[in-house]
């Protein structure tokens, strides 16, 4: 099994450095999943179809360059919008956690991200929609570790669970096979347990 994962870019005094949180390689440790991250500077479609991967997370870390103008988020932004594209063209599991939900929201006509206060290092409480496919709990509780949160997204997504400041911790696509999370699945939480199932059974591993 495969998933491919994008990292967080930050600089140091050598360049620009790829960061991978050792967390997702835990949580996917039990099923034997092969890690791999795609270079940002190497987009190649043929090749990640080639690896014919069980599908695609795009994770935390970073802004969105039209929050945050800088270098490493146009570049994450790049590289991210060609990755959502590939996987919608061809069918395969998207899953965007924090930041890579973020991207995926923006993707999609009819979003609106702001500024948020006391989402970071927190947890909600959440209410599930029960016309949700992939969680069947009525309650989960996830982290939160963001500074910007999702107020709206387009009408193809079903809003799975809001915060009782109603912005948009989970959501997943009507009709394409596509997840977003707000909170992070890989780090200790209190519905971890429920959150690996969840995620276990989205890329059907």
């Amino acid at each position: 099994k495969r998933i491919l994962i994008t990292a967080r870019l930050s600089n140091d005094k050598n360049g620009i450095v790829f960061n991978f949180d050792k967390n997702f390689y835990d949580f996917f440790k039990e099923k034997k999943v092969n890690i791999i991250s795609n270079s940002f500077f190497n987009f190649n479609r043929d090749k990640i179809l080639d690896l014919k991967p069980n599908g695609v997370i795009l994770t935390g870390g970073n802004d969105l360059f039209f929050l945050k103008k800088n270098k490493l988020n146009l570049l994450r932004d790049n590289y991210e919008k060609k990755m959502i594209k590939l996987c919608i063209q061809n069918k395969i599991p998207l899953l965007g956690i924090c930041k890579g939900f973020q991207s995926i929201s923006k993707f999609f006509s009819g979003s609106k991200i702001i500024k948020c206060l006391n989402h970071v290092k927190t947890s909600h409480s959440l209410k599930v929609n029960k016309d949700s496919k992939y969680l069947k709990c009525k309650i989960i509780n996830i982290n939160s570790f963001h500074n910007y949160g999702i107020k709206n997204i387009n009408e193809q997504f079903l809003i799975v669970s809001k915060t009782n400041d109603n912005l948009i911790e989970i959501a997943e696509h009507k009709s394409k096979k596509i997840l977003g999370i707000m909170g992070h699945p890989e780090r200790p939480c209190k519905s971890k347990k429920e959150l690996k199932k969840i995620v276990y059974e989205f890329f059907r591993i």
